[in-house]
């Protein structure tokens, strides 16, 4: 009798388990199915509005990043004999504000996009 029940327990669990469709989470109501789907394109607008201002960024060293400089030397009261050393310094400080900017970009928009958008967890399943 008592192999039976044990028998019975064992047979539950493993139905229950089958169920579960390998006790992954799943979004179960198209409310919160669109919320994701909310979410998602913001993350993606945001990651595209962040890297349209690195390439505005990037245009404006190309082209103008000599008067850029020699106006914030000016503005910073730099003389002119120290103008070349702060032109360079203040471009390594531009690129790595840029890295920066890229880098937090990609974690606060690109990481959540990309789990939003190819994960299977954030799926209705019927």
């Amino acid at each position: 009798m008592l192999l039976l029940l044990v028998k019975r327990q064992q047979l539950k669990r493993l139905e229950n388990y089958a169920q579960r469709d390998d006790c992954r989470v799943a979004m179960n109501t198209l409310l919160s199915n669109e919320c994701c789907r909310t979410v998602e394109k913001f993350c993606i607008r945001a990651l595209l509005v962040s890297f349209g201002i690195l390439i505005l960024n990037s245009f404006t060293i190309v082209i103008a990043w000599d008067k850029v400089a020699i106006f914030h030397g000016a503005m910073f009261g730099i003389e002119e004999a120290r103008m070349e050393q702060f032109t360079y310094d203040a471009t390594l400080v531009l690129y790595l504000l840029m890295f920066g900017f890229k880098a937090v970009a990609f974690l606060l928009f690109g990481i959540p996009w990309l789990i939003l958008r190819f994960s299977s967890v954030f799926r209705v399943k019927y």
